[in-house]
């Protein structure tokens, strides 16, 4: 397991370069996002969270109907150069009766995937 990362920022202008930082992480999760799963589906089915925190760590919320290997490894594809030690913390749940359903994380790291068991088969190929 990988162990807690925080980041020192110690200026402003320090703070600013972290945070764009994040942002560029941002704007490419929602392009892989948009030309996995389509448009309107991606608006739908997956929410990239603005908020941001000096652990190198991007959250994210997607629905249990576009979780898939592919979409996976085309996010995974994204921590490599600045990013190689980011990871991707995925919340996955379902929608029913109009309420969200948490079916657990996903944890995406430059070269490895956490996934509790119940999301497990949304990840084979």
């Amino acid at each position: 397991m990988r162990r807690q990362v925080i980041v020192t920022l110690g200026t402003e202008e320090e703070e600013s370069q972290y945070e764009q930082q994040d942002w560029r992480l941002h704007t490419q999760i929602q392009s892989v996002a948009t030309e996995a799963l389509g448009a309107g589906r991606a608006e739908a089915l997956l929410t990239v969270h603005d908020d941001w925190y000096p652990n190198k760590t991007k959250s994210l919320n997607c629905d249990q109907a576009a979780v898939s290997a592919d979409l996976v490894g085309e996010l995974q594809g994204l921590l490599q150069g600045e990013f190689a030690d980011w990871c991707l913390a995925i919340e996955v749940y379902r929608r029913s009766d109009g309420q969200e359903h948490e079916l657990g994380p996903i944890r995406v790291y430059a070269d490895k995937v956490f996934a509790v068991q119940a999301l497990a088969s949304h990840l084979e190929s």
